[in-house]
Parts: structure tokens; sequence; C-alpha cells
């Protein structure tokens, strides 16, 4: 696999032809958020069966320090910061800065029927895997049968996907998703 750089990734707004595909899809969330003030301090994670922040769903499970995202083919699998997270002050109206710093591998281990694409997302608290498909290039975040509300559904990912789809300009990318298409979503 060729590694990811600002050569390959591009914009991609939301009204993208989605995919339905029987190739497994994993999503995870993992910010680390810095409000803006003199007394913020970054969020940390230990990925053990123990950590309580963190939600696993589909296949996702803690792995020995790490998230192992790796269920059975077509399997659709999330692992989610399950306490909110605030993005904005009301009073002031001023926005927190967003941080992350993560590493990853998409392995096939020479399995044809493998993972390609990884998404870390902002979604609304409660947000769960759609009950109907959401495979592909659905990310496991948009229901299948309602392509045309994900405007409505409020999310912000960045895919990395090893795959080339007929809408994809490369098989190695990377995809930023903006659920809301507004000059603020834009930056």
């Amino acid at each position: 696999m060729t590694p990811y750089s600002s050569a390959n990734s591009h914009l991609e707004y939301p009204n993208i032809h989605f995919h339905q595909s029987p190739i497994p899809v994993v999503s995870i969330l993992i910010p680390s958020l810095f409000v803006p003030s003199a007394l913020s301090t970054p969020l940390r994670f230990s990925f053990d069966s123990d950590a309580q922040e963190i939600t696993y769903e589909g296949g996702a499970s803690a792995s020995d320090k790490f998230i192992q995202l790796n269920g059975p083919g077509g399997n659709q699998d999330r692992a989610i910061y399950s306490k909110p997270l605030q993005l904005w002050e009301r009073e002031t109206k001023e926005l927190a800065d967003l941080t992350t710093k993560f590493s990853f591998i998409i392995d096939p281990s020479n399995n044809t029927n493998h993972g390609d694409r990884l998404a870390f997302f902002l979604a609304p608290r409660g947000s769960t895997i759609p009950a109907a498909d959401s495979r592909g290039g659905l990310l496991a975040l948009v229901n299948s049968t309602l392509p045309s509300n994900f405007s409505r559904d409020q999310i912000v990912a960045v895919e990395f996907d090893t795959h080339q789809d007929s809408w994809d300009p490369s098989g190695n990318h990377i995809v930023i998703l903006c659920s809301k298409r507004t000059p603020a979503s834009l930056t």
C-alpha cells in the first residue's frame, strides 16, 4: 500500500455517489479536543476492554492497546468515544480547536475479501450504525435506502480509502465529507 500524502488527497462534497458493497467497512472516532481555555487538556484514550469511554459496535473490539476492526466479510465496525464533546461556546460563539493524532494500518493479509476504507468522524450523540445497509462508501454512517438525507445526518468524516470506486480519483486517497454544504463546512 502506498503511503498517503497531500498529493493524493482531495475534498469531496456529500453529493457523492454512494457505493453498496459486500466489502467490510470500518469507522472510528478518536478526537483530541482542545477547548479554547487556559485550562484545556487533550483527551487521551486507552483501548483496552475496561475502557468505559469507548463504545464498540459491529465486530470492533479492544485488543492489546489498540482497536481491532476486522469482523467477518461485509461487517460494519465502529468504535465511538461515547461522551459528549463541546465544539463551541454558546455565549461567545467561539469554536473549539479540534486536533487529532492517530496511526492505523489497513492490512488485507493477502485476503481478497477485506476492508478497504477507514473513517474518522464526528456525529451527533447517540449515533449508531444504521439499521439498513450502510457498507462500502456509506462508511457505516449513512443508511443506503436514504442517501439523499446525508445533509440531515450532521456528520463530518475523514475517509482513508485504498480501493478505487468509479467516483474516486485513485486507489489510495483521502476524502473529507461534510454533511452540510455551508461556507463554514468548506474551510
